[in-house]
């Protein structure tokens, strides 16, 4: 299932801050796709994000390990990332920021 993206906000898992900080998302530029599998050690699920940034200022957060704080459309929220399972970002740079990831985590 895909999800379109309206908010993205993201915490640093390798400062002490612990602030978030919100992403400069292009509107209409965010996806996420879910899907989950079972596995010998139990239900895994994958997040596939893609999104485009307006803003290289963000540039710095994006490459650490973070969190990710997601609201989507529809007004639901969901975090992906911990400090056990960081969340790493993919990021490609032009006049736009671009970020993707896959992150598997334990479904319980």
């Amino acid at each position: 299932m895909i999800r379109i993206v309206k908010e993205l906000q993201a915490m640093s898992l390798d400062t002490a801050d612990k602030i978030w900080h919100r992403l400069p998302l292009v509107p209409a530029t965010g996806t996420i796709e879910t899907s989950d599998k079972k596995d010998e050690s139990g239900r895994l699920a994958t997040m596939k994000l893609n999104a485009t940034l307006s803003d290289s200022d963000s540039d710095s957060i994006i490459r650490d390990n973070v969190m990710l704080r997601v609201t989507f459309c529809d007004g639901s929220v969901e975090t992906y990332g911990s400090n056990d399972l960081p969340l790493s970002l993919s990021v490609t740079k032009a006049d736009t920021l671009r970020i993707s990831c896959a992150y598997e985590y334990p479904l319980f």
